[in-house]
């Protein structure tokens, strides 16, 4: 809960804030607020990963932004095609013939579409095409225009009860130490969707919660972007505290079996869901992928964590 706000307010926060970026260098105005900061000491806050500092850590563990590494997973058609033994569905990307999208969409039925090169739900939408006439005026909408094309999959019935109208997943984080090699599982948040939307991104609407990396038991309170707080899903009354992921020892498992298979990045934010039948599969993976939703939910700093696999 921010403080009433004011001219009094403004001038003090502001003062804080121009001294919280000279004794915590990285901090932005997003930390400052998403963390509370003007409730913390600076010893609490230096607990935290800034943006700052994020950029420093990802530079540490996964080098530039330009290198090949980088390109598989920033576009999400490379992704599927080199981690294809763990994408679990139907997709096509849009540089193919009407006829053969003809046959994808009636194969298929429900599809969502993505931007290849997006992020954060940006641009994503669902297309159900029946007529040869709307799958005509998909193709033309869609066709060479930088979106890959996937079947919608049906996820667990546990996973659902949580919020029906979207894919409920899990982001988890697996890292190379920098001393050794060896990998952790260094974070994990489970992303749930909101009223009416088909979607469950932190930066869309949706809430994230923090998972505890050992038992895939839910440990936290949910947050929103706007910093409201959840024990139960508003929408489905479904407790979100002590909510028990299903199939978190394969989800474990194939995050850190995948990383393994690169061996030049060591920060890496998988998107992990599960299917109805139980198969675990990769969405997408992100070389960037923000520490505000391992920090937030529980205002836990996680600086010494990612220090301790750096030095």
């Amino acid at each position: 809960m921010k403080p009433e706000k004011g001219k009094l307010w403004a001038f003090l926060h502001l003062l804080d804030y121009g001294i919280c970026r000279i004794l915590c260098p990285g901090t932005d105005g997003l930390d400052y607020f998403l963390y509370r900061f003007y409730e913390l000491d600076y010893g609490e806050r230096r607990k935290f990963i800034t943006e700052g500092d994020l950029s420093v850590m990802v530079k540490a563990f996964n080098g530039d932004k330009k290198s090949r590494d980088w390109d598989r997973f920033n576009n999400k058609v490379r992704f599927n095609k080199e981690f294809a033994a763990y994408i679990g569905r139907s997709w096509i990307d849009d540089d193919i013939g009407e006829d053969e999208f003809r046959q994808f969409c009636r194969n298929t039925g429900k599809l969502i579409l993505k931007p290849a090169d997006g992020a954060q739900g940006k641009g994503v939408f669902f297309a159900e095409p029946k007529t040869d006439d709307e799958i005509s005026e998909l193709y033309r909408k869609i066709h060479k225009a930088g979106y890959i094309i996937e079947e919608v999959i049906k996820q667990n019935e546990k996973l659902a009860a949580l919020h029906p109208q979207s894919v409920n997943t899990v982001r988890i984080y697996t890292t190379r130490s920098l001393k050794d090699a060896s990998l952790h599982v260094t974070g994990a948040v489970i992303r749930i969707g909101r009223g009416n939307s088909n979607i469950d991104n932190y930066s869309s609407g949706g809430m994230v919660a923090e998972i505890d990396p050992d038992s895939g038991v839910v440990i936290s309170r949910a947050v929103d972007e706007a910093g409201n707080e959840y024990l139960t899903h508003p929408d489905t009354g479904v407790d979100i505290m002590g909510f028990e992921v299903p199939e978190w020892k394969g989800i474990r498992e194939m995050a850190l079996k995948a990383h393994a298979e690169v061996r030049d990045l060591g920060y890496i934010a998988w998107d992990v869901a599960v299917r109805a039948d139980m198969q675990i599969i990769f969405l997408e993976a992100n070389l960037y992928g923000g520490v505000h939703m391992q920090q937030q939910p529980s205002m836990t700093g996680k600086k010494e964590l990612y220090r301790s696999l750096m030095f």
